[in-house]
């Protein structure tokens, strides 16, 4: 039941090879119906049905013409088909008519092609996986039987609309699943490197994920089992910037769940844009997208980098410290798509927080933007997370039996601030005498020894910016110009017009004798590591997001999936685990609060702090 971080897990053996010998038996029969063998490539297997489809369609055709049209099938460089129209002026018109409908159907007649091979393959990674067991899940059979039970209640409802559409889309789905009994494994699927390329087999995970789509998104969606589930199906992502402070054991865990969200943004996809912020001298930041990238090429995905900057008008090679290099290019807006030069993706990820607002090439586009634009700080509130959390952390608080200040701290909200003209400073110093009496009582009840504090921070903005420690209201009212205009504005310069006032929790943890909080990262809904917020200038009472601070990898080797039991409420097991709780609820919150926007489907990879700026 540990937690495996410093190895990639061995898939069983193959008994005699017999499944990989099946898979090339059925290959080598494919490309022999089309009088190839295994020397030729796939590329030449699909030229080859292309052209001998052709042949009988169009067989008074003169061969250039052919070529020209089986070229335009396959989509190659240059070919296109007003060059066809120009080899046919001559042609009756209704033999036009009929080349443009071939080439227009064209894409079901590869689908038809390819997928013989794709079948032989699927099935060998399907028995590849078979039995393996997931490393984020505790009761792995459990958790195959209940996949098991959603898929075929999803098949019965899809079957119960008629629906010819969406018919047809089950079936082409089934085809590759062919039976329930096939979903063998919770594991999502495995990557490999061969000869220099990243591939990854994701046996009857893409098959599952596409039926469950069809479910959730497809036509009927909304006549049925959005409340049968008890949601919208609609997931949420949130980019940190600290993927570099991660421990590196744990690459492996962030693939696999990688893995896992991507199938659910786009199932087919290929290609992904990964947005960073702006600042291109931060190396320590260009050092996280670097890893990020680097976390979702491992999926098996082309990903590239592209910035907004307005100046940016060539690829920037930027040397990283480690030795590694990120490549910044500049980003086109290409009717509703985002483009690099020879790149269209399917997804546009942001690891930008939007603070000063989404700029125009990011409006309207027709690929998934991921968080949403709606998540940024320009629209985004902390306030608004915490109401979502106050009802998230009594439920849990209930079902468990504990007092819900335990885990969740007292808070309130101004609006109409102006720290340098003085304006709503009332409104903070009486919220953060509430919040203190609040605190003094229950700290009598747990006989906690230590002073009540308060942190008055911006309502929204990250980086740590615009945050004080105060013990008393009176300490609002009397603050220094210095102590104003610190609090006055926040990242790119953003004036703070409402705060959020909330209880200040005591940092106890230490590395080196130097104050330290730990800080949760989850991709999709797996905890997939940490680091500690380390700053030697700062006390336990204190903002630790500041200058100074430097990062130190969480170990985990004390799993923090499965909590100890020990009489010790200190040990390091059930330490972490609580940690890992909190991250789980919070990213259960951020889902609740954002669900409350856009309704946009996309992706979870969140990161929540145990911290109290």
């Amino acid at each position: 039941n540990k937690l495996v971080v410093n190895a990639v897990q061995k898939l069983r053996s193959l008994s005699g090879d017999e499944e990989a010998k099946r898979a090339m038996v059925r290959i080598k029969k494919v490309l022999a119906d089309e009088g190839l063998n295994d020397g030729d490539t796939i590329g030449e297997y699909m030229v080859k049905v292309v052209s001998d489809e052709t042949e009988k369609k169009f067989p008074e055709l003169d061969k250039e013409t052919k070529k020209m049209i089986v070229a335009r099938v396959m989509k190659i460089k240059g070919a296109s088909l007003t060059g066809i129209y120009k080899k046919l002026t001559d042609a009756e018109p209704e033999t036009k008519v009929q080349v443009k409908d071939f080439v227009n159907t064209s894409p079901l007649l590869l689908k038809r092609a390819i997928f013989p091979i794709e079948d032989a393959i699927h099935d060998f990674a399907v028995e590849m996986l078979r039995g393996v067991h997931s490393l984020y899940v505790l009761d792995n059979d459990s958790e195959v039987f209940r996949m098991r039970k959603e898929v075929e209640n999803a098949i019965q409802q899809i079957v119960n609309t008629g629906d010819e559409e969406e018919m047809d889309k089950l079936k082409s789905q089934m085809a590759k699943l062919k039976d329930l009994e096939n979903v063998s494994s919770a594991a999502e699927g495995f990557v490999f490197n061969y000869d220099g390329n990243t591939y990854k087999f994701t046996g009857n995970f893409a098959p599952i994920n596409q039926i469950m789509g069809i479910l959730r998104y497809g036509k009927g969606a909304s006549k049925r089992s959005l409340q049968e589930d008890g949601g919208n199906g609609q997931t949420i992502a949130l980019f940190p910037g600290g993927f570099n402070n991660l421990n590196p054991d744990f690459m492996p865990l962030c693939v696999q769940a990688t893995m896992a969200a991507v199938e659910k943004i786009c199932p087919d996809t290929h290609s992904l844009l990964l947005i960073p912020e702006n600042h291109t001298r931060n190396i320590f930041y260009l050092q996280n997208v670097a890893v990020l990238q680097t976390i979702l090429r491992y999926t098996g995905m082309d990903v590239r980098v592209g910035s907004l900057l307005p100046e940016a008008s060539k690829a920037l090679t930027i040397d990283l410290p480690n030795g590694d290099s990120l490549i910044l290019e500049p980003v086109k807006r290409k009717e509703n798509r985002l483009v690099l030069e020879n790149f269209d993706p399917c997804a546009v990820l942001l690891n930008n927080d939007l603070s000063s607002g989404a700029p125009d090439i990011l409006q309207n586009l027709e690929q998934t933007v991921i968080p949403p634009i709606h998540a940024g700080w320009a629209t985004r509130r902390k306030s608004s997370f915490f109401t979502a959390y106050d009802s998230v952390a009594k439920e849990f608080s209930d079902l468990i039996g504990i007092d819900p200040w335990l885990i969740n701290p007292y808070f309130g909200s101004c609006g109409k601030i102006n720290f340098s003209e003085k304006k709503g400073e009332d409104c903070v110093a009486k919220n953060v005498d509430k919040i203190l009496l609040q605190i003094r009582e229950k700290y009598k009840k747990y006989d906690v020894q230590e002073e009540p504090f308060v942190i008055v921070k911006a309502d929204a903005g990250t980086y740590g910016m615009g945050v004080m420690t105060v013990k008393s209201g009176e300490e609002v009212r009397k603050l220094n110009r210095k102590q104003r205009n610190k609090m006055s504005v926040v990242k790119e310069g953003q004036p703070v017009t409402k705060v959020l006032v909330q209880e200040g929790v005591y940092t106890f943890e230490s590395i080196n004798a130097a104050v330290a909080e730990p800080v949760i990262y989850m991709i999709d809904r797996y905890v997939v590591g940490g680091f500690y917020r380390v700053h030697t200038g700062r006390s336990n009472d204190e903002n630790l997001n500041a200058p100074g601070m430097h990062f130190v990898p969480l170990s985990f080797e004390p799993s923090c999936l499965l909590p100890v039991n020990k009489p010790s409420q200190d040990y390091d097991a059930n330490r972490f685990y609580a940690y890992s709780v909190i991250a789980r609820l919070a990213l259960l919150t951020a889902a609740l609060e954002l669900e409350k926007g856009e309704n946009e489907t996309i992706d979870f990879v969140s990161k929540t702090s145990r911290e109290k700026q």
